[in-house]
Order: structure tokens, then C-alpha cells, then sequence
């Protein structure tokens, strides 16, 4: 895709700014070239990682955070393990991490020893949520299988998560699996001498540790960070995306579906009559948008204006998946008409009754995205 650039020789400037202009078909060639520059470029690498508006925006189509951390994962160097870490918490909640990058546990596993470290720590704190939970066992686990450092803080990590009563009942079964996996005898030994536990949970470590001897399991090595790059791991990646945005679509489309009542239809009509300035397309374009949202009423049984932050976020993150429909004028894009329609409502429903303000979530969101339709 970039056959004539001659990486090496782009200042640092340009080669740092290709993380945003290739997004996600960075080249294998760039990745590595920033690994070699990694003494210079690192201040703005981890400042990056620790910023969570810049992951916000991986959701939007901004890949730079993405590749900064992984360009630090890849290198092995212990000083970016908060780095790695602060990365990690912002990346596994988001759209990216749960419906593309498929492999994600797998390479962080693969990630320095200082980053495993201050994982196992935060593994059990129930804060985080259980998805995080979920994926600091999985990155935990592979790493006590697969690689020799520190195996036995990593068992007594993944010990800590099984013990505690508050852990879901779906993480335990991971830690469970990975000690007994791991054939650390001492991790499995203590469980089966500890008091505490209960009679049916003792048969389940045993009936595992059986299992496991029949039928052991051959889990891979942690996936090297620049496999990302690979023309194959691209092109995986870019059917994932294709079915994200498929899905993100059809997951609103019975929303949009929705019968407008006869109010809805009155209010449509009134917003219509203040296009006149509008040429014809950038017009109907701000009526369909309109139209969906007022559409949502139905669904939500809420007025837009008192919508939470989280079901306007919810919202737009799935709308602005169809923006092409609206954007029929390049002289009009989707937020004008959702910024266009938000002003018309709050003067056309007084007194406006809002529990939250649209305005700074939809200017953020125009931010985050910019003309992207989602990655």
C-alpha cells in the first residue's frame, strides 16, 4: 500500500504522524522503524498511552494510541510497563478490543515483565469490572504457561482471583484452568488443602486435574506485538471491521425503523420549515437525521433532551454509522444536523428539560470522529 516510502528517511515529526494518516494499514516497515527511533519518540509514545481521550478515539478510527502502545509493547522494555498498563485499561473496554482485535490477550502476555507485574496486582480489584477481569486472567495465564519468568507470582496471582468469593463465577473457571494447566503442583496442592473451599468446588479441581492429564492442552506462545502489522493479521482485521459496522448498524436499524407518532410527525414538520437556508440535499439530509432521533423517543419512551449521557452516547456511536445517508452535501455533515436539530428541540419544547447537555458530548464526539464513520 506504501511501496515508494522510504520510512528511514522521514523525520521524526511525519513518521509519528503516520500513525494517524495510515491508520489501520500502518505498514510493518513503519512500526519497526519507530521500534528503532523508540529512544526519541517514546515521550510522546507513553504520554499518548496514558491519555484516555486518545483511546476514546481508536473507537472513532483514530489508530495512533494503538500503535504507540504496541510499538512500546514490542520492544521489552521494563520502563513502559505502567504505560502498557494504563494502555490495557483504557483498550479493553472498547468496541476496538471486544468485536475486531481478537488476539489482544495473547499479545499483551507477551508484553514486559514490569507490565505482568502491575496486572497481577490490579487483577482482583473488582473495580476495574469483570471484562477487565476477564482479560487480566487470560493475559496472566498465558504467561505463567508459556514463559519462565516469575511463574510463581503468576500462579498466586491467578490463585488470589480463584479465592476470592466475589470474583464472577466465569473468571474463576480461567484461573482454575490456567494453574492447572501450568503444572505448577504446589498452586493445585494448596487448593485441594484449603479448608475454606467448598466440597463441590474441591471435585471440580479435581475433575480438572484429570482432564488435564488426558487430555493436556498445547496453548501457543504470546503473540509477538508487530504481528499485528502482517499482511494476514490486516486482513483479518479488516473483515472483522467490515462485520463490526454491519452490526453497529443493523443494531440500531429497529430504531430507526420505528413509526413516528402523529407529535413526532408535527415536530418534524416544524424543524423542516427552518431548513430554508439549507440547500436541497443538506436539507433532507438534517430531516432523515431528525427523523431518527425522534424515531429513538419511541423506542427509549424518553425525550431526547432528557437523555443520559450514556444512551445519547449509545446512540450517536451506532447513528454515526449511517452518516453517509445524511451527508448528501459536503457543505453538511451528520453533527451539523444533530447539532442543528438539538438547538431547534431545546426552543421548540420549552422549558427545555434537559439532565444532562448535549452540546459538550456531541462536540467531543464531532472531535473524536471527524469525517470517520467509526473504525
Amino acid at each position: 500500500m506504501f511501496p515508494s516510502v522510504d520510512w528511514s528517511h522521514m523525520d521524526d515529526d511525519r513518521l509519528y504522524d503516520a500513525l494517524t494518516s495510515c491508520e489501520g494499514a500502518l505498514p510493518l516497515e513503519a512500526a519497526q522503524e519507530c521500534l528503532r527511533r523508540l529512544d526519541r519518540l517514546a515521550p510522546r509514545f507513553v504520554a499518548l498511552c496514558k491519555d484516555p481521550e486518545s483511546w476514546h478515539r481508536l473507537d472513532c478510527g483514530h489508530w495512533a494510541v494503538l500503535h504507540a502502545w504496541l510499538i512500546l509493547g514490542a520492544s521489552g522494555r521494563e520502563e513502559f510497563g505502567s504505560a502498557l498498563f494504563w494502555g490495557a485499561c483504557y483498550l479493553i473496554p472498547l468496541d476496538f478490543y471486544r468485536r475486531v482485535w481478537f488476539v489482544g490477550d495473547s499479545t499483551m502476555a507477551g508484553f514486559a515483565v514490569s507490565f505482568l507485574d502491575i496486572l497481577a496486582e490490579a487483577a482482583s480489584d473488582h473495580r476495574r469490572g469483570v471484562a477487565f477481569e476477564n482479560c487480566a486472567t487470560v493475559i496472566l495465564g498465558v504467561a505463567l504457561v508459556r514463559r519462565p519468568e516469575r511463574r510463581r507470582e503468576r500462579a498466586e496471582a491467578l490463585l488470589r482471583v480463584f479465592r476470592n468469593p466475589a470474583t464472577a463465577s466465569h473468571t474463576r473457571s480461567l484461573a482454575l484452568g490456567f494453574i492447572v494447566e501450568s503444572g505448577e503442583s504446589w498452586a493445585t496442592e494448596s487448593l485441594l488443602r484449603d479448608s475454606e473451599l467448598e466440597r463441590e468446588t474441591l471435585n471440580e479441581i479435581r475433575y480438572r486435574i484429570d482432564r488435564h492429564r488426558e487430555n493436556p492442552i498445547d496453548r501457543s506462545d504470546p503473540v509477538p506485538a508487530l504481528r499485528f502489522y502482517s499482511e494476514e493479521e490486516q486482513a483479518r482485521r479488516n473483515t472483522s471491521i467490515q462485520r463490526h459496522r454491519e452490526s453497529m448498524a443493523g443494531e440500531i436499524a429497529p430504531t430507526l425503523n420505528r413509526p413516528l407518532d402523529a407529535a413526532a410527525h408535527a415536530t418534524l414538520r416544524r424543524f423542516e420549515q427552518t431548513l430554508s437556508d439549507l440547500p436541497a440535499e443538506a436539507a433532507s439530509g438534517a430531516v432523515l437525521a431528525a427523523r431518527w432521533l425522534l424515531a429513538s423517543e419511541a423506542t427509549f419512551g424518553d425525550p431526547l433532551l432528557s437523555y443520559s449521557h450514556g444512551r445519547l452516547e449509545w446512540l450517536m456511536h451506532r447513528l454515526v454509522y449511517r452518516r453517509n445517508e445524511v451527508e448528501k452535501s459536503r457543505d453538511f455533515d451528520f453533527w451539523d444536523a444533530i447539532e442543528r436539530f438539538h438547538k431547534f428541540l431545546a426552543t421548540d419544547r420549552p422549558p427545555a428539560p434537559p439532565t444532562f447537555p448535549w452540546q459538550p458530548l456531541i462536540a467531543a464526539l464531532r472531535c473524536r470522529y471527524g469525517s470517520r464513520a467509526g473504525f
